[in-house]
């Protein structure tokens, strides 16, 4: 039975073929900061004081990668690629990203990268 799905040979010989979907397309990456600018100007200020708080190079690597960061009212989401950045960040700099943008709860969350180390 199984070799109507997988075939004689052990490998799985049915072509699979997707309908394009025009409403998809790929834009290059850019950083938190350059986003920021452009769609969520109200972050420009903390994310300024942030970076002479974490120094270029960590502002870089843990911050700028960021997939998105959203406040509301007095409470923050940062969403990262990976569960290592979200310990890291949490972990170090935990409460000078609230001082940089003036909120009291913080919630960050990692794996982001289709979930693959959110677990």
């Amino acid at each position: 039975m199984t070799e109507d799905f997988i075939g004689k040979n052990g490998r799985l010989e049915e072509e699979f073929v997707a309908a394009k979907d025009t409403k998809l397309h790929m834009v290059a990456f850019e950083t938190m900061e350059v986003r920021a600018a452009k769609e969520k100007p109200y972050l420009a200020e903390g994310l300024a004081k942030l970076k002479s708080i974490m120094g270029k190079k960590d502002f870089d690597k843990y911050i700028n990668s960021a997939e998105n960061i959203n406040i509301s009212g007095n409470s923050m989401l940062i969403l990262v690629s990976e569960e290592k950045k979200r310990t890291i960040l949490l972990g170090r700099w935990q409460a000078d990203i609230k001082n940089a943008f003036g909120v009291e709860n913080l919630r960050i969350v990692g794996g982001a990268r289709s979930g693959l180390d959110a677990y």
